[in-house]
C-alpha cells in the first residue's frame, strides 16, 4: 500500500510536534533578546546588503524574514524553527532510508535525534 509509505514520516512529524509543543507559548529567552528584540539590523529586510554582511547572513534573514511577518510575537519565530526542524528531520530520514539502512527503524531513530535535539552548531 502506498499510504504505508507516510507512517513513519508522520511518526516523526509528530514527534518533533508533540516536543516543541510548548515552546509556542514560550517568550525570547537568552540570546533571543540580543539576536531578535535588540538586534535593529534584523528588523527590516531592506537593504538586505546589511543582512548578508553579519557573520550569520541565513539566520539575520530568517529573522528578518519572521520580524517582517509577525513583529516580536514569538510564536511565529518558534513555528520557523519547528518548520525547519521537521524538515531536516524528514530529509534525513530520506537520505538515510534510501542510501545507508537496509532497516526504516534505524532511518526513524536517526532522523527523529535531528528533529527533537535541537543542535546550534554556529552558537
Amino acid at each position: 500500500m502506498k499510504a504505508r509509505r507516510f507512517v513513519l514520516p508522520l511518526i516523526l512529524t509528530l514527534a518533533a510536534l508533540t516536543a516543541y509543543a510548548n515552546s509556542f507559548a514560550g517568550v525570547f529567552l537568552f540570546d533571543d533578546i540580543v539576536r531578535i528584540v535588540e538586534e535593529e539590523r534584523v528588523h527590516r529586510l531592506w537593504p538586505i546588503g546589511s543582512l548578508l554582511a553579519g557573520e550569520r547572513p541565513v539566520v539575520d534573514l530568517s529573522l528578518a524574514v519572521n520580524y517582517a511577518l509577525g513583529g516580536l510575537d514569538p510564536w511565529g519565530y518558534h513555528a520557523f524553527n519547528l518548520a525547519v526542524h521537521v524538515l531536516a528531520g524528514l530529509t534525513l530520514f530520506g537520505i538515510v532510508r534510501r542510501t545507508i539502512v537496509k532497516r526504516k527503524g534505524d532511518a526513524v531513530v536517526s532522523s527523529s535525534q535531528l528533529e527533537i535535539v535541537d543542535v546550534k552548531p554556529g552558537a
